[in-house]
């Protein structure tokens, strides 16, 4: 590997070689939040979170908008 520039050693080794040995933690700390919740359904989203930690950020508006929809569906 002497001698080769840091491009030319990652074009020898797939993705997956290059992350073997290191922390899930290092990996996703390259990555925005936005990106990291890319492609998980709401509820995985939303697992380990408070009822007050799921409806922060909303108003009461909102919030009552939710309910009443909820109240017709069922």
């Amino acid at each position: 590997l002497k001698g080769l520039s840091p491009e030319e050693v990652f074009k020898r080794f797939a993705p997956e070689d290059r992350l073997k040995g290191l922390p899930p933690e290092e990996v996703l700390r390259h990555f925005a939040p936005e990106d990291r919740l890319k492609g998980l359904p709401p509820e995985d989203r939303l697992k380990g979170l408070s009822t007050e930690e799921r409806f922060s950020g909303l108003s009461l508006e909102e919030i009552k908008t939710w309910l009443k929809k909820l109240d017709k569906e069922t």
